[in-house]
């Protein structure tokens, strides 16, 4: 089986998600005019499928640290690797399932389980990812003429 390849932050969002309004799904930026999809509530098989799919409207998101690759950029990036593939083994392997507990009560001890990042992903596979600003309300009409 191949290695999965993991959704890359390309940068941290400087726009406090709290000063967005609320929208359908996630918020709504009033400086970029982009949706912002949260996706910290989301298990990460969930965000990887929803990450993809949203990727035609924006690649901007609100995400849980151990979601994405960049988010650390030090030791616990090969701690989050570490679990992220254990994960997604997890599924399949019925032995990686005894790890999971274990890794993720490391991860919340080193403070990688709660941490939150604001910025635009990179989907796998890809060097970049060009998004330009939805056309539409600000408020949540994004993408609607």
């Amino acid at each position: 089986m191949k290695k999965q390849d993991d959704f890359k932050l390309e940068f941290n969002c400087p726009v406090e998600v709290k000063n967005m309004p609320k929208c359908d799904g996630g918020y709504a930026c009033q400086q970029c005019h982009k949706k912002v999809f949260d996706y910290s509530n989301k298990n990460l098989t969930e965000f990887e499928q929803a990450a993809i799919s949203n990727s035609e409207i924006s690649a901007c998101g609100i995400y849980k640290a151990y979601q994405v690759e960049g988010a650390y950029g030090d030791w616990r990036e090969g701690a989050t690797r570490v679990y992220r593939n254990t994960i997604r083994k997890a599924s399949t392997k019925k032995r990686f399932a005894i790890l999971l507990p274990i890794m993720a009560l490391f991860l919340i001890l080193v403070g990688c389980g709660s941490k939150q990042v604001y910025g635009m992903v990179a989907p796998p596979q890809q060097d970049r990812v060009e998004v330009e600003p939805v056309k539409g309300d600000a408020q949540c009409g994004f993408g609607e003429e």
